[in-house]
C-alpha cells in the first residue's frame, strides 16, 4: 500500500507557523480568503513532481495567479511563498510496503529546494520542527536549533536511514518506483507502471489537473494530450513537429537555389580571381630575387667602399708624402735658385771686372805705343794728365762752335718771323686796298658769321671775281652751319669764335706796326757777321765725342785699377759658388725624382679609385634602378616575410636581370589588382564575407586575400556538388513534408481513437439525473484546414510542391503560433475539451465549464486516468485536492466521497465558511485554518498553528 498520511507546513506559506493536515481520510479546510487554502492544495506539486528548483515556475508548477499577466506566479513569488526563510520546511508523510517515511523539503540557494527522504514516521522527528509540550499559550513553540544540518545530524545519530536528494533523475527513481524489492522503492510515492519520460510527463499533467481547477480547459487539454502521447507504442511517434522548420527549409532551399544561380552569374569573376591568384602566386619569388639582388649589390657596395676607403687612405698618405716632398723640393729649388742667383751675380761681376781690366789694358796699350810711361798713371806727364789736358782743349773748341751754332739758329728764326709778318702785312694791305669789294660784305649775315668763325682771313678776300651764283652758293653752304655762342657748328662740331671785322683805321695801324717789326728784324740780322755763322755740325760732334771718350777712359782706368785687384778674389768666389751650384742642382734632381715617384704612385692610386668609383657609380645606378621596384604598391608585402638567410645568394647583377624583376613586380601587381578587384566584386555581390575589409584596404596583401580566394575556390568547386545536394534536398524536403503530413493525419486519428475510448468508459457512468456523458476533443479548425490542403496536394510524385500548400502552411504558422515555440504538439492541435450530457433519451447538450456536473465528470476521469498509470498490484490512498468544495452539488457529495473511497482516494477539500451543512456532514471532518495563533514563532509574520485535530468531526 502507498498511502499518504500527513502534510506538514513549518514556517511557510502565507502565515503558517506550524500546520499538520491528515491525509488518510476525507478532510475539509475552512478559512477566510488569503489564508493559504489554495497554496496548501497546490503544495502537493512540490512533493509529487520530480523538480529541484523554481526556474520556469510558470511552466513547471503552474501556480495560478489572477494578478499575474501570465496567469501564474513567477519563480520568485512562488519560492518566497513556500520558502520565505532558510528555516521553512514542507513535510509529507507516506506509508508504503516498506513502512512509513517522510519527504522533507528545504530551501537551497538560487531558488532551488532539496529533499530529505527519511525512513521513519513523522512522529519520530516531529520535535525537530515544533515543540508541542512547551509554549505560553499551550500551542507549543519553535525549536530554536532547527536547521537542515541539524535534521541530517539527528537522523545520523538515531541511525535512521535517509537520503538527501537534489538531482532530478534520482528523484524520478525514488518517487515513481513500482518495485517491491529494490531499496529505491522504500521512498516511492506513486508506483508508476512505467518510469519513462513521456509517462512522467503525462503524470505531471494529471498532477496539474488534480491540484488545479478541475474544469480548467487548458489543463484538461494538456492532460489528454499527454495521455494520448503516452499511449503510443513507439516514443519516436510522439508529436512534436516544428512546422516553421518546413518553411525555413523551403526558404533555405530557395536561398540555396538563388545562391547557386548567383554563383553561376559570377563564375567568370571567380575564375579570373583564381587565375590571377595563381599567377601572382607564381611570381612571389620576385621578392626573394629582389632581396638576393639587393644583398648582392649591398655586398658589392660594401666591398667597393672598403677598398675605396683603403685606397683613399693610401692616397691621402701619398698626398701627405707628396706635400712633404714638394716642400723639400721647393726648399732645394729655392736653395738652387739662391746659389744660381749668387753664381749669376758672381759671373756677371767677374765678367764686368774682367772687361774692366781688358778695357783698361787697351787704353794703356794705346799710350805704350807712343812711348808714354804707364807705371805711374797719376805722375806728371802721365796718362791721366795727358787725357785731362786733351779734354780741356776739346771743351774750349766745343764752346766756340756752339756759339756759332746759336747765332745761325737765331738768324733762321728771325727770317721765319719776318716771312710771317710780311704775309700778314700783305693780307692787311689787300683788305685795305679792296675795302669796297670784299667777299665778306657780299654774303648774308649768317654766312658772314659762319665765314668769320671758319677763318678770319675771309674778311680780306675780294669779291670782284665772284658772280652772283657763286655768292648764292657760298650763302647756301654757310646755311648748313648753325651759330652757337658766336661759333659755327656743323653736325655738332664747333669751329672758332667769329672775330669782328676790323675797321680801316685798325687795318692801317696794323700795317704800320708790321712794317716796324720787319725793319727791326732786318737790323738784327745785319748786326751778325757772316763769320759768326760759319760752323760744322760734325766738328761739334767730334769735340763732344772726344770729351766723352776722355771722360770714359779716365773712368775705365780708375775701375781698371780696382778691378785688377778684385779679379783674383772674384775668381775664387766664382769657382766655390759653381761647385755649390752643382751640388744643389744634384740635390734638386734627386728631390724631383722622389717627388715624381710619389706623384706617379698617387696617379696610380687615383686611377684605381676612379675604377672603383666607376664600379660604385654602376652599383649605385643598379641599386637606383632596383629601388624603382619599391614604387610598386605590392613591394612591401612581397619582401616583408623574407629571411635573408633563406635567400640564395647572387654573384652579380645586370641591367637585364633588374628589367626582368621589374617586369615580375609589374606582372605581380597586375595579377594582384585583378584578384583584389574581382574579389571586391564578389564581396559586393555578397558571395563571400570579407570581415577584415581586405578587398577595400590599400594595405591588403596577397596573404590577406588568400583566405578569400580559398573561399571563392571552395565555393565554386562546390557548385556542382551543391546542385546535386540541392536536388536531393528538394526531393528529401518533399518526402519529409509528406511524412509530416502523414504524421499529422495519424495524430488526428489517435485523438479520435482516444476520444472514442474515453466515451466508452462513460457509457455506464451515471451522474445524478444524467443518462449519458460524452467528451469531445475539439481540434483547431486551422489544423483541419491544413490537413485538407495536404490532401489536395500531390506529395508523392517528383514534381515540386505547389505554392498553395506553402501559402496554407505559412498562413497556419502565422495565425496558429503567436511567438515563442513554434513546434506543433497535440495539446496545440486540441483546441478545447467539451463535455456533453443528456437526460433520459433527450438530446446531447454541451455543459458549461462552471457547471458542478463538469467537476463531477472530471474528478472520476482523473481518478481513472491515474489508476491506469499506477501499478495495479500495489494499493494506494491518494488525496484528491478539490478547491471550492461548496460549488459541488450537495446532493452528489456522498456519491463523490464513496467513489473516492472505492477507488483509493481521499478528499482534501477547501472552502470558506459559507458551505452547505449537508456537505459538511458528508465529509464529517473539518480543519479551521487561521483560528489559532502563537505568540512565539519562527517569524512574527507567520503565527498560525494547526495540529491536525479534527475539530468539526461528526460521528
Amino acid at each position: 500500500m502507498n498511502n499518504h498520511q500527513k502534510l506538514v507546513f513549518v514556517n511557510t506559506s502565507a502565515n503558517f507557523a506550524y500546520v499538520e493536515i491528515p491525509l488518510d481520510r476525507h478532510v475539509l479546510l475552512k478559512a477566510t480568503g488569503n489564508v493559504g487554502k489554495s497554496s496548501t492544495l497546490n503544495a502537493f506539486k512540490l512533493f509529487w513532481l520530480a523538480e529541484v528548483n523554481f526556474t520556469s515556475c510558470e511552466r513547471k508548477f503552474k501556480f495560478a495567479s489572477r494578478q499575474a499577466e501570465s496567469g501564474y506566479y513567477s519563480q520568485d513569488d512562488a519560492f518566497n511563498h513556500y520558502f520565505p526563510t532558510t528555516r521553512s520546511y514542507l513535510i509529507l508523510e507516506v506509508e508504503n510496503l516498506h513502512g512509513r517515511f517522510c519527504q522533507i523539503l528545504y530551501p537551497r540557494p538560487n531558488r532551488s529546494y532539496g529533499r530529505i527522504f527519511a525512513k521513519c514516521a513523522y512522529s519520530e522527528i516531529e520535535h525537530l520542527f515544533w515543540d508541542k509540550e512547551n509554549g505560553e499559550d499551550g500551542l507549543g513553540s519553535p525549536n530554536n536549533d532547527l536547521s537542515t544540518t541539524a535534521i541530517s545530524a539527528y537522523l545520523e545519530i538515531k541511525g535512521i536511514p535517509f537520503e538527501n536528494v537534489t538531482n532530478k533523475e534520482r528523484l524520478c527513481q525514488l518517487l515513481y518506483s513500482d518495485s517491491v524489492i529494490d531499496d529505491d522503492c522504500q521512498f516511492s510515492v506513486f508506483p508508476l507502471k512505467n518510469q519513462d519520460k513521456q509517462t512522467i510527463k503525462t503524470f505531471a499533467s494529471l498532477v496539474h489537473a488534480m491540484c488545479g481547477a478541475k474544469s480548467d480547459n487548458s489543463e484538461l487539454v494538456n492532460m489528454f494530450s499527454s495521455i494520448i502521447e503516452g499511449q503510443k507504442v513507439d516514443h519516436n511517434d510522439i508529436l512534436s513537429l516544428d512546422l516553421d522548420k518546413i518553411m525555413q527549409e523551403r526558404e533555405e532551399l530557395n536561398r540555396e537555389a538563388s545562391a547557386l544561380t548567383k554563383l553561376d552569374m559570377y563564375c567568370h569573376e571567380a575564375n579570373t580571381a583564381i587565375n590571377g591568384y595563381a599567377i601572382a602566386g607564381g611570381l612571389i619569388s620576385v621578392g626573394s630575387e629582389f632581396v638576393a639582388m639587393r644583398n648582392c649589390l649591398d655586398s658589392q657596395m660594401t666591398t667597393i667602399s672598403t677598398k675605396s676607403a683603403q685606397l683613399t687612405e693610401k692616397k691621402n698618405e701619398q698626398a701627405r708624402l707628396l706635400t712633404d716632398k714638394r716642400i723639400v723640393t721647393k726648399d732645394k729649388r729655392s736653395s738652387l735658385d739662391n746659389v744660381k742667383g749668387e753664381l749669376a751675380v758672381l759671373r756677371r761681376e767677374y765678367k764686368v771686372a774682367e772687361k774692366k781690366v781688358t778695357e783698361g789694358e787697351e787704353i794703356i796699350s794705346e799710350f805704350s805705343i807712343v812711348g808714354i810711361a804707364t807705371d805711374d798713371y797719376h805722375a806728371k806727364g802721365g796718362i791721366f794728365e795727358l787725357i785731362n789736358e786733351d779734354t780741356q782743349q776739346q771743351k774750349e773748341n766745343l764752346n766756340v762752335l756752339e756759339d756759332k751754332e746759336a747765332n745761325a739758329k737765331l738768324v733762321d728764326q728771325l727770317t721765319k718771323k719776318k716771312s710771317l709778318l710780311t704775309e700778314q702785312l700783305g693780307i692787311n694791305q689787300s683788305q685795305l686796298n679792296n675795302a669796297n669789294s670784299l667777299l665778306i660784305n657780299s654774303v648774308d649775315e649768317n654766312a658772314k658769321s659762319v665765314l668769320l668763325s671758319l677763318d678770319n682771313r675771309f674778311a680780306a678776300i675780294p669779291a670782284f671775281d665772284l658772280d652772283e651764283t657763286q655768292v648764292i652758293t657760298i650763302n647756301a653752304f654757310c646755311s648748313l652751319f648753325s651759330m652757337d655762342n658766336y661759333k659755327a657748328n656743323l653736325n655738332g662740331i664747333p669751329f672758332n669764335t667769329a672775330q669782328k671785322i676790323k675797321s680801316i683805321t685798325d687795318i692801317e695801324s696794323d700795317i704800320e706796326r708790321l712794317k716796324n717789326d720787319i725793319w727791326e728784324i732786318d737790323s738784327r740780322v745785319r748786326s751778325i757777321s757772316n763769320e759768326d755763322l760759319v760752323y760744322k755740325e760734325s766738328a761739334i760732334n767730334a769735340c763732344r765725342v772726344a770729351i766723352a771718350k776722355n771722360n770714359k777712359d779716365i773712368e775705365k782706368l780708375q775701375t781698371y785699377l780696382v778691378a785688377k785687384k778684385e779679379l783674383p778674389v772674384k775668381k775664387d768666389e766664382l769657382e766655390a759658388t759653381e761647385a755649390a751650384y752643382l751640388s744643389a742642382q744634384k740635390e734638386l734632381e734627386e728631390a724631383n725624382a722622389a717627388q715624381q715617384k710619389i706623384t706617379k704612385d698617387g696617379k696610380d692610386l687615383a686611377e684605381k679609385l676612379e675604377e672603383l668609383n666607376a664600379k660604385k657609380a654602376n652599383v649605385l645606378s643598379l641599386k637606383g634602378r632596383l629601388d624603382q621596384c619599391r614604387n610598386t604598391p605590392c613591394f612591401a608585402s612581397l619582401i616583408s616575410d623574407i629571411n635573408d638567410e633563406n635567400v640564395k645568394p647572387m654573384l652579380s647583377v645586370s641591367n637585364e636581370q633588374i628589367d626582368e624583376i621589374a617586369r615580375g613586380f609589374s606582372r605581380y601587381q597586375d595579377a594582384f589588382n585583378t584578384v583584389k578587384t574581382q574579389l571586391a566584386l564578389l564581396v559586393s555581390a555578397g558571395l563571400i564575407e570579407d570581415e577584415d575589409r581586405a578587398t577595400f584596404s590599400n594595405s591588403a596583401t596577397l596573404n590577406a586575400l588568400s583566405p578569400l580566394v580559398a573561399r571563392v575556390k571552395n565555393q565554386f568547386e562546390q557548385v556542382e556538388p551543391r546542385k546535386k545536394i540541392l536536388s536531393d534536398n528538394m526531393s528529401s524536403h518533399k518526402s519529409i513534408i509528406s511524412m509530416k503530413m502523414q504524421e499529422l493525419r495519424g495524430n488526428s486519428r489517435a485523438i479520435a481513437a482516444y476520444k472514442a475510448r474515453i466515451n466508452r468508459m462513460f457509457e455506464h457512468f451515471k451522474i445524478n439525473n444524467l443518462s449519458g456523458v460524452q467528451i469531445d476533443l475539439v481540434l483547431d479548425p486551422r489544423f483541419q484546414n491544413l490537413l485538407e490542403q495536404a490532401d489536395r496536394t500531390d506529395l508523392e510524385s517528383a514534381s515540386e510542391i505547389n505554392t498553395a500548400f506553402y501559402e496554407r502552411l505559412e498562413s497556419f504558422i502565422t495565425s496558429f503560433f503567436k511567438g515563442g515555440n513554434k513546434r506543433l504538439t497535440i495539446n496545440k492541435i486540441i483546441k478545447s475539451v467539451v463535455f456533453k450530457t443528456r437526460k433520459g433519451d433527450g438530446e446531447w447538450i454541451e455543459t458549461g465549464q462552471s457547471n458542478s456536473s463538469v467537476s463531477l465528470i472530471v474528478i472520476p476521469l482523473i481518478q481513472n486516468l491515474m489508476k491506469d498509470m499506477l501499478n495495479p498490484d500495489i494499493g494506494y490512498t491518494i488525496p484528491m485536492p478539490v478547491d471550492e468544495v461548496a460549488h459541488i452539488d450537495p446532493s452528489q457529495i456522498e456519491w463523490l466521497l464513496d467513489m473516492f473511497q472505492a477507488d483509493g482516494f481521499t478528499l482534501l477539500g477547501a472552502s470558506t465558511h459559507n458551505i452547505n451543512a449537508k456537505t459538511l456532514i458528508a465529509i464529517n471532518a473539518e480543519l479551521n485554518l487561521g483560528e489559532l495563533s502563537v505568540r512565539k514563532s519562527y517569524s512574527k509574520e507567520r503565527d498560525l498553528v494547526l495540529f491536525g485535530g479534527i475539530e468539526g468531526e461528526l460521528l
